[in-house]
């Protein structure tokens, strides 16, 4: 299987190492020399990852490294699933399958970029049942990425493509992270979390996107407004705004500087609908505007020695 995606109309001599498929059957998924993410939409059935024997659960992800092996084990009924298989230079031109397993190989921007892969480098677990609340956010990105490779609309469909796959990776990872603490969830401020904010917590990472009410917010998880931000800021340290606003500048800085898409088309991405006030904000959180920001990071990856 080829590792490439190339243009059709726009950028038809670019090729981007990012491809995805439907999988028909369990017993035909290629994963060899790339890193996979699966995403399970239906499905019923047995099957081995890496020789080990796991109930389906949908809708769920996997998250493969090229070591990975994946199989049935059985009749698989109602499957529905797609793949998105990439090669770590998609993220990074400094990465190959040999050298991510190495962070004395990067500088500290590049380990920026590191942290987005080691989701399929770690020893936790490959797979992870998507929870409701997120799987229109889940499902919406893994689209958004597929169409973006399949329609290219633009001379930016390869950046297009990147960004998404990126939201799509940040949501894996919380997703994740949010499986291992929901039986013993890790203390991280003054006061032992309760469910309810740990829940409003992954709900921000999983729909910055979108316009947000703080009383929409409250009510969705049985509290009122004066509860929650109280209850918010003892664990976080921050009001809900503010960690909703950090939670979207940081994807902002992300697509910044990973990607070529404008700034105000990455503004809009993560949940600005006025870019003066995206400015005002990215430039209080990161000491610059987005432009600029932009800029010193093209000119100390220049720089980097590594």
């Amino acid at each position: 299987m080829d590792f490439y995606t190339t243009g059709k109309k726009y950028s038809v001599t670019y090729r981007l190492p990012l491809v995805w498929r439907v999988i028909e059957s369990f017993d035909r998924v290629d994963n060899d020399g790339s890193l996979s993410v699966l995403f399970l939409e239906d499905g019923k059935g047995i099957v081995r990852l890496n020789g080990i024997r796991h109930v389906l659960f949908a809708p769920s992800f996997f998250l493969l490294s090229e070591g990975d092996t994946i199989s049935a084990d059985g009749a698989i009924t109602d499957l529905r699933c797609r793949q998105l298989r990439f090669l770590p230079g998609l993220l990074n031109a400094r990465f190959t399958l040999e050298t991510i397993r190495n962070e004395e190989n990067f500088g500290d921007l590049d380990k920026l970029d590191l942290f987005l892969l080691q989701i399929f480098l770690d020893d936790g677990p490959r797979g992870s049942r998507i929870p409701a609340s997120y799987l229109a956010s889940y499902k919406g990105f893994f689209d958004g990425v597929c169409a973006a490779l399949e329609d290219q609309i633009d001379d930016l469909w390869p950046c297009r493509s990147k960004a998404t796959f990126i939201e799509l990776l940040t949501l894996s990872r919380q997703i994740r992270e949010m499986s291992a603490r929901s039986e013993a969830p890790a203390v991280i401020g003054p006061e032992a979390p309760s469910k309810e904010i740990l829940e409003i917590m992954y709900y921000l990472q999983a729909h910055y996107g979108s316009r947000i009410r703080m009383s929409e917010l409250a009510g969705r998880f049985g509290l009122n407004r004066t509860t929650m931000h109280y209850r918010f800021k003892a664990f976080t340290g921050l009001s809900v705004g503010e960690y909703l606003a950090r939670t979207r500048i940081s994807m902002a800085a992300t697509m910044l500087r990973d990607t070529s898409l404008t700034a105000s088309e990455i503004a809009w991405k993560v949940g600005f609908r006025n870019y003066a006030n995206f400015y005002s904000s990215f430039r209080r959180h990161c000491g610059s505007g987005p432009v600029s920001y932009r800029k010193e990071i093209a000119v100390r990856k220049t720089r980097c020695p590594c």
